[in-house]
């Protein structure tokens, strides 16, 4: 605008107000054009929605300085003073006209572009939620499922164990040979349906999964435990127990001999002698059964740990990204005396974060402070040796380079 299209002034104030309405006008169009610059352009990235704030900033000062002219400008006339006071009101950040300004508008920009990008992050929350909850729920499936493969071995060979006991009782000097024969040639099968049989779980109507994505991970669980392996774990666990049995042929042979010709009296007292051992053998067949399946049942938990940490990592890594309204995050363990897991679960999540700076100083030689007083603590105090841990001895009169 030039400045003989400038609205008329009272002569009282023509000399002040030729000097800064030029400015008040400029400042006016320069804040426009920032606040048309952001209406006109999509944010789609943290860069660019930066770069609207700085622009925002610019206007709310040039509107502060106008401000500051227009006081020093205006007079008696209140309708002049009305006109001057045009020129902010279209950029004004306090505005509250029910249409809305320049400047509203422009910020409406930004909040929307907030508001989609906190949708987004609720979603992608609720997404990982959903999947946590969906894999701690397939967790408990595979234990379930695991826990019967290891009951159902564990059965298998203690019906071998209860078997082979009667058999050597069933034996005879008329039945021995054809029955050690017999023996010899022997070689257990698993039945493919005492397999199948563990994986027979009744599908649970929720909101975690279909019928489809339940029987879809049946599937897979076959796949992960599948026939082969168990029917050679089954041949391995029993293998012992009927080589057991094939090495006592002699043995046997002799003690039924010996049975045989002894007295009616004696008779008795070498069967019963005869019973008392098998019996023998067999409970402490089945005690050794019964601690492996105690230790299956171990690794089964250990198993299922796992997983469990596993879905707690993922929906970390999902979300870890996800940035709200300006906050300071500040942890601490929900009880003090059972920090162990949550804090290994904090390394863990530390760790597989791509920002983390590592555990190395920037000499590249030494640990970060928090790292080594643990290692430090563990070598001093713990005698139990960790996989991936070296120990080295040196004289305690070595002072560790700060």
């Amino acid at each position: 605008m030039s400045e003989s299209n400038l609205p008329a002034l009272p002569s009282t104030t023509m000399e002040v107000a030729k000097a800064n309405l030029p400015r008040i006008i400029k400042g006016n169009e320069i804040a426009v054009t920032l606040l048309k610059e952001i209406q006109t352009t999509a944010i789609t990235n943290d860069e660019e929605r930066q770069v609207a704030i700085e622009k925002i900033a610019k206007t709310k000062a040039v509107t502060d300085k106008l401000d500051l002219l227009i006081k020093e400008t205006v007079g008696p006339l209140e309708d002049f003073i009305d006109h001057v006071k045009s020129y902010k009101k279209s950029i004004d950040y306090a505005s509250k006209t029910k249409d809305g300004n320049e400047y509203t508008k422009a910020k409406a920009v930004i909040e929307a572009y907030d508001q989609a990008k906190a949708k987004e992050a609720e979603r992608i929350r609720l997404e990982a939620e959903f999947l946590k909850k969906q894999n701690l729920y397939k967790a408990e499936i595979k234990e379930g499922i695991g826990r019967r493969l290891v009951d159902m071995i564990s059965g298998q060979k203690k019906n071998i164990i209860d078997g082979m006991a009667r058999w050597e009782a069933g034996l005879t000097l008329a039945n021995f040979e054809l029955s050690f024969e017999k023996l010899a040639n022997q070689k257990p099968i698993l039945k493919k349906d005492k397999w199948e049989e563990c994986f027979k779980i009744p599908f649970q109507q929720g909101q975690l999964m279909t019928k489809e994505v339940f029987d879809a991970y049946l599937d897979e669980l076959r796949k992960e435990y599948p026939y082969e392996n168990y029917n050679a774990q089954f041949a391995e666990a029993t293998a012992p127990i009927l080589n057991e049995y094939r090495a006592k042929k002699d043995t046997v042979k002799r003690r039924l001999e010996e049975i045989e010709k002894a007295s009616e009296e004696a008779k008795v007292a070498l069967e019963q002698k005869r019973k008392d051992e098998l019996e023998k053998q067999r409970q402490e067949q089945i005690k050794i059964a019964n601690q492996q399946q105690v230790e299956a049942m171990e690794k089964v938990d250990h198993e299922k740990e796992m997983d469990k940490m596993n879905a707690e990592f993922t929906e970390q890594v999902q979300t870890q990204d996800i940035e709200d309204l300006p906050t300071k995050r500040i942890a601490s363990f929900e009880d003090n005396a059972n920090y162990l897991k949550p804090f290994a679960e904090v390394v863990g999540a530390c760790a597989l974060n791509p920002k983390f700076p590592g555990i190395m100083k920037k000499n590249g030689t030494d640990y970060v402070d928090h790292v080594q007083w643990w290692l430090d603590w563990y070598a001093g105090n713990c005698k139990d040796a960790i996989k991936g841990i070296k120990i080295i001895q040196v004289p305690k009169t070595i002072i560790r380079k700060k």
